[in-house]
């Protein structure tokens, strides 16, 4: 998922979704839009990056470069008829932002689903209870990106060192120190036992 403090690996907003876990949701929801990607971690052939929305040919294996589809990022452009997947920015307030459009938008949205940090105490958890389908996830392994990767190894042989140790050879990056959750929205979409 993107951004996390991960074993003190903070403020990196780049750190993308397993491609199980994408590929269990999208055989469910069958995704044609990623409103938080970059170039190297988008999951459709319509996706938002902080330069603008892109298409990258058709859906499965990537044909030539992206190309600019129009301006706007995941936050500025409209998610009309599209089938959305949202892994937001953990930065603050990006996931917030992020949080909110979804809201905004599922009246337009065909479905809306995001995979995002959840802490029940915070305004964010707030609104995911209220708005939401939630499906719980165990803590999981992302997909970091190869300097990520990198800077964590790193930290990590360091850490080793100053205990008089040494870092395994098969060592990787942990799994999240945070609950996840699956949030899902749909048109009209109301929680059981509030009325409209």
């Amino acid at each position: 998922m993107k951004g996390a403090d991960l074993t003190g690996h903070s403020g990196n907003d780049e750190i993308g979704t397993p491609q199980w876990l994408f590929d269990m949701l999208d055989r469910r929801f069958q995704f044609d839009y990623d409103a938080a990607a970059s170039h190297e971690n988008r999951k459709t052939h319509i996706y938002s990056t902080v330069d603008g929305t892109f298409s990258c040919g058709s859906y499965g294996p990537w044909v030539g470069p992206p190309q600019l589809y129009v301006d706007g990022d995941g936050l500025g452009f409209r998610w009309k008829g599209r089938r959305v997947f949202v892994n937001p920015p953990y930065s603050r307030p990006l996931m917030g932002q992020f949080i909110q459009k979804a809201i905004d938008e599922r009246n337009n949205a065909e479905v809306v689903v995001m995979a995002v940090k959840y802490d029940a105490s915070t305004e964010n958890g707030r609104l995911l209870r209220e708005h939401f389908h939630l499906e719980y996830l165990p803590r999981i392994q992302y997909e970091y990106p190869k300097a990520v990767i990198e800077e964590m190894r790193a930290k990590a042989e360091a850490t080793a060192r100053k205990k008089g140790k040494t870092l395994p050879a098969n060592w990787t990056p942990p799994a999240a120190t945070f609950p996840s959750v699956i949030a899902i929205v749909k048109p009209d979409f109301i929680r059981p036992g509030k009325e409209k």
